[in-house]
């Protein structure tokens, strides 16, 4: 089920990108969840379904893993450096308000 994606996410104008991966990596679920639902017979109980998902969920999770968690450090470099940004503006906007006060 590996594709051999990987998550690449650009530090500035990194919106779509993010969008992109999420795309991809939601339609190659629901290709193997499907995959897997088709797999079983017409006929076939309920359990078998929920038994067929359980598991594919379970082995989905862990092929994901790495994905997910390099997706995770990169998001996060992002916002840390989005934060940081705002802080400096909003630093900035501050000084030059104080700057213009008078005090006594």
């Amino acid at each position: 089920m590996h594709t051999g994606q990987r998550y690449v996410v650009h530090y500035r104008n990194s919106e779509p990108t993010i969008r992109i991966v999420h795309y991809q990596s939601n339609t190659r679920f629901e290709a193997a969840k499907s995959s897997v639902l088709a797999a079983l017979p017409p006929d076939a109980p309920t359990e078998a379904h929920e038994h067929a998902l359980s598991d594919f969920y379970k082995k989905w999770v862990v092929q994901e893993q790495a994905r997910q968690g390099e997706y995770d450090v990169e998001l996060r470099k992002r916002t840390f450096e989005d934060v940081s940004l705002s802080a400096k503006v909003e630093f900035q906007r501050a000084k030059k308000k104080l700057a213009g006060w008078r005090f006594l």
